[in-house]
């Protein structure tokens, strides 16, 4: 089966459940909604840590996908088994595994939602998502589900109507230049709609003029976009932004400084998020928490104090292990010392900041395999 997705038809994804999916595409936030539509309705709430297994398919051999698929669930409900950057599987070199891979598709037990996300240009439409053979045999077993940014009209129609779910009208020429302002990236459109509302207010209409006041079009705002791809780990995305933005501003210091500090901050937030998470609290929470987990926020940058950006902080932290937290801010030290003459520095500072892209987004293991096969 295949179908286009959007958010207005993201229950066709679980009438029927089926046992395999692709989400394909380049719009990785309808792709983060496919997947916790898939969850809601797969799992057991009651035992969703136990049941819910991330894969990534660059790092985890295939044996190791066939043991969480073939698991039992702990809970009522069933087991779903995500795999990321399953895109890595139409390389040459991972030719073997797709094929193993098309003979173990058919074997998925009931009890198990496979989920497959692959990154691809939205023009890849009617071309082959990961191999003609894996494609065929999704078809005949699951569903094939493209997530690809909205364009032209399209856009219009998907900001009229994430802003109707968000009890708000919004006027032809203030999404015309809101999407403009995000070149189109439906993440940061949907948390720039959530700023809109806030700021509206009371107001029923959200005008060319609130656009104008609340969404920049500068290098600031491209500073917080690099910021948020850092977050997500969007490696080709966060790169192409810092890119962009040493074009705002031609002083590599100046910009190293600033990003540093605001990367302090969005690491911070996410660790607040993960933490809560973890203790079964969810983006609507964020109002209401009990004082006693209230004090254990920080009194200065607590997620508590941006509800609107509370969604994306929460998506983020699925993405980073503790871990990994840990070592993202050793490695902005390290950036930071170096950017200032470090004895173990770089005099180039705008290697440096890419070389912390880098590492930040594939984490040092990886980053040190792409540049040994570099």
């Amino acid at each position: 089966m295949e179908i286009i997705l959007r958010h207005s038809n993201l229950k066709n994804l679980t009438e029927p459940l089926h046992r395999i999916y692709v989400l394909w595409g380049d719009d990785s936030r309808l792709m983060a909604d496919a997947v916790e539509t898939l969850k809601e309705a797969a799992l057991d709430p009651d035992f969703a840590d136990f049941d819910f297994d991330v894969k990534d398919a660059d790092t985890t051999p295939l044996e190791g996908i066939a043991a969480g698929v073939a698991a039992t669930p702990v809970g009522a409900g069933r087991r779903v088994v995500l795999v990321r950057s399953a895109e890595v599987l139409r390389r040459r070199e991972r030719e073997r595994d797709a094929e193993k891979l098309a003979l173990l598709l058919p074997k998925v037990p009931g009890s198990t939602v496979l989920i497959f996300t692959v990154f691809v240009p939205s023009d890849a439409a009617g071309k082959i998502i990961l191999t003609r053979t894996l494609d065929k045999v999704v078809r005949q077993e699951g569903m094939l589900a493209r997530c690809s940014a909205p364009t032209g009209d399209e856009m219009g129609r998907w900001l009229a109507e994430h802003a109707d779910l968000m009890g708000k009208q919004l006027e032809p020429m203030a999404g015309e230049m809101l999407a403009a302002r995000t070149q189109g990236n439906t993440a940061l459109l949907d948390q720039e709609l959530r700023k809109l509302v806030a700021y509206a207010g009371a107001r029923n209409v959200i005008t060319v003029e609130d656009v104008a006041a609340v969404v920049s079009d500068d290098g600031e705002d491209v500073m917080f976009q690099l910021v948020d791809a850092l977050g997500t780990r969007n490696t080709h995305k966060a790169l192409a932004l810092l890119a962009e933005l040493l074009r705002y501003d031609p002083r590599p210091q100046a910009v190293a400084g600033r990003l540093i500090v605001l990367l302090v901050r969005q690491l911070r937030l996410i660790w607040q998020a993960k933490e809560l998470a973890q203790m079964g609290y969810g983006p609507g929470a964020l109002r209401s928490l009990p004082a006693s987990v209230t004090d254990l926020l920080p009194s200065d940058g607590s997620i508590t104090s941006i509800p609107w950006k509370a969604q994306d902080l929460f998506r983020a932290a699925r993405l980073w292990q503790t871990s990994e937290l840990v070592r993202a801010f050793d490695l902005l030290a390290e950036c930071d010392l170096a950017n200032k003459g470090g004895e173990d520095g770089n005099a180039d500072i705008v290697l440096n900041l890419q070389v912390l892209v880098m590492k930040l987004c594939l984490g040092s293991r990886k980053f040190g395999e792409a540049l040994h096969q570099a």
